[in-house]
């Protein structure tokens, strides 16, 4: 309810209730084939009223149905997902609620809005972890600078945590704008994307022509939006593709060798312990922000 923002009058809301699901129904479903349904990645589906989700644990799939509950009925979502669990649910389907948005201005006076209470738009959006762990970061270096004022850590806290809550309000909207899935909740995003030009705003990103994005991970960006734009399927034969710099193009290698890596061994492994893989192998035992603190990213 974040209640201490709202004691404190912080009107720097963004809300997303508009356009974005505001209901999740969720259920625990036993796996059919483990060897083969379990992979290190999170299934995304568009579905009639919204999108799904499945996520593979080691005892159990956790899956959901996110909806609009102004565009579709509880219980037709419920009878959906009972059908899909079939023999084997775990658990019947329970309902999450949540506002939809964030504030633009998580650090307020002497409070700080952390995790869930700063804001979610859409729980697909697993980079919303870096985004709160970044902050908690951000935070400890500014406490450790006693000549700054609570008003200078609000300050710069507040500009330092903005591009990422930026892109991931930007990130999700572009996405859903551009798919073709059929119904009121894809229309409803399409003519969105056409209302607020997400076309053109894909451009300037591919391009990079815009300061939307943080810019010490303007790789990181520009090679994500332009898989998403692929797997939808948008026309980008008439974009401008700036030549990489050496060192974002090292860094993009760095990246889909990691993940290929990752991907063969999950795919070798008959019960891959993912995050043993990633202690042992990323980075020599190093976090990924110490890597990019190490190149000044």
């Amino acid at each position: 309810k974040r209640v201490i923002m709202s004691e404190l009058d912080n009107r720097s809301w963004i809300d997303h209730s508009k356009h974005s699901p505001n209901n999740a129904m969720v259920y625990p479903r036993k796996y059919t084939d483990p060897h083969k349904e379990m992979i290190g990645a999170t299934t995304f589906s568009g579905l009639e009223h919204g999108w799904g989700f499945k996520i593979n644990l080691y005892h159990r799939t956790g899956n959901g149905y996110c909806y609009m509950s102004s565009m579709a009925e509880k219980d037709k979502i419920h009878e959906y997902l009972q059908s899909r669990a079939g023999d084997f649910k775990v658990n019947d389907p329970l309902t999450i609620s949540w506002n939809p948005g964030y504030y633009e201005r998580p650090c307020y006076g002497n409070a700080i809005a952390f995790g869930l209470a700063s804001g979610l738009i859409h729980p697909f959006d697993g980079n919303l972890i870096f985004t709160h762990s970044r902050g908690l970061e951000n935070l400890i270096k500014l406490l450790n600078q006693p000549e700054l004022s609570i008003q200078d850590i609000e300050t710069q806290y507040n500009a330092l945590q903005k591009p990422y809550l930026d892109e991931v309000a930007l990130r999700m909207t572009l996405f859903l704008g551009f798919s073709a899935k059929s119904g009121n909740f894809w229309d409803l995003q399409r003519q969105r994307a056409k209302d607020e030009h997400f076309l053109e705003q894909l451009q300037e990103i591919v391009e990079i022509k815009t300061d939307k994005l943080n810019s010490q991970l303007q790789w990181y960006w520009q090679q994500s939006y332009i898989r998403m734009a692929i797997s939808c399927g948008v026309d980008m034969s008439k974009f401008n593709f700036p030549k990489p710099s050496d060192r974002d193009l090292e860094m993009f290698t760095a990246f889909c060798q990691y993940n290929q890596a990752r991907n063969k061994y999950i795919r070798e492994s008959k019960w891959p312990n993912y995050y043993e893989w990633l202690r042992t192998n990323r980075f020599d035992g190093k976090s990924s922000y110490e890597i990019f603190d190490e190149l000044n990213y």
